[in-house]
This record gives structure tokens, C-alpha cells and sequence, in this order.
């Protein structure tokens, strides 16, 4: 399941409801579940699954703000998000600085601030599907499954 779209989903209606806290903490929520599932897909690809573990757990989350975890991202995925992005790569920023206020000092945030937020996670949302090929994760997810089953008629 594509999780980081629900999250989008559920920020906009939180948007709409005027909880602009609210919809900024899960529009950033959404960029580090895409990155997290990106990562763990670059390991995979790069058949160095058994290092995912033990860089992760040097990695404090999947902020894509964060130098360190854009570094891994970036050498796992040929991705430079930054460059990708282009100026939507400020938005992304100022919206982690928001998250940070709101989740952490219980500031509150304007409509402006949040809406260009939001913006600005569908951009990082869109470029790390499309750059890992995840629009259509669920789906392949369940092929997999499927597959591997031994219930496929055979």
C-alpha cells in the first residue's frame, strides 16, 4: 500500500478543515514513508540488502532534510532530489523547519505557510515515485505475493 498517499490525501482534508498543524506534520510524514520505501528499494536493486539494517539504524529518521539520509537516497538511487526539484526543494525545507515548530514547539501556522508546504511534499512525493518507479508499488507488492504463492494455477 502506497502510505505516503493517504498521508497526502489526509493532509489536504486537514488542510480544508482549517488544521494547518495538523496537515503539515502528515504532508512531511508522507516524504519520509516514499523515502523510506525508496531507500529500502535501492538496497534491494544495489543486492546489498543485509546493509539496509545496519544503515538505518545510524540514520536518526528518513528525512529527506536531513544531509546524512539524502546522501544514502541519493547513492542507492542515482536521485538528486535537490537539483530534481529545483526551487520546490525550498519548499520542502521550510516545510520540515514547520513541522518542527508545530510538532515539537506547538507553534501554530499560518494557511499560506502550510499551504505552500503541502505543495512542495506533493513535488518531493511525485519526483521519489517517479525517479524509484513507486507509483505502482502496491500493485507489484501484491504480484509478488501472488506469484509466490503457489496458487497461481500451475
Amino acid at each position: 500500500m502506497r502510505h505516503w498517499s493517504t498521508l497526502l490525501e489526509s493532509a489536504e482534508r486537514h488542510f480544508g478543515n482549517g488544521d494547518f498543524g495538523v496537515a503539515v506534520i502528515l504532508a512531511s510524514t508522507a516524504c519520509e514513508v516514499v523515502a523510506s520505501r525508496a531507500i529500502a528499494k535501492g538496497f534491494a536493486s544495489k543486492n546489498v540488502p543485509e546493509l539496509e539494517k545496519p544503515v538505518r539504524a545510524l540514520m536518526l529518521s528518513c528525512s529527506l532534510s536531513n544531509e546524512r539520509v539524502r546522501r544514502v537516497y541519493s547513492a542507492l538511487t542515482g536521485d538528486d532530489l535537490a537539483a530534481a526539484l529545483g526551487p520546490a526543494w525550498k519548499g520542502f525545507t521550510d516545510l520540515v523547519q514547520l513541522r518542527n515548530r508545530t510538532a515539537h514547539a506547538g507553534k501554530r501556522i499560518a494557511a499560506a505557510e502550510a499551504r505552500q508546504g503541502l505543495d512542495a511534499a506533493a513535488a518531493v512525493v511525485a519526483q521519489v515515485e517517479r525517479h524509484n518507479g513507486l507509483q505502482g508499488d502496491q500493485v507489484a507488492a501484491h504480484r509478488t505475493i501472488e506469484s509466490t504463492d503457489g496458487a497461481s494455477g500451475s
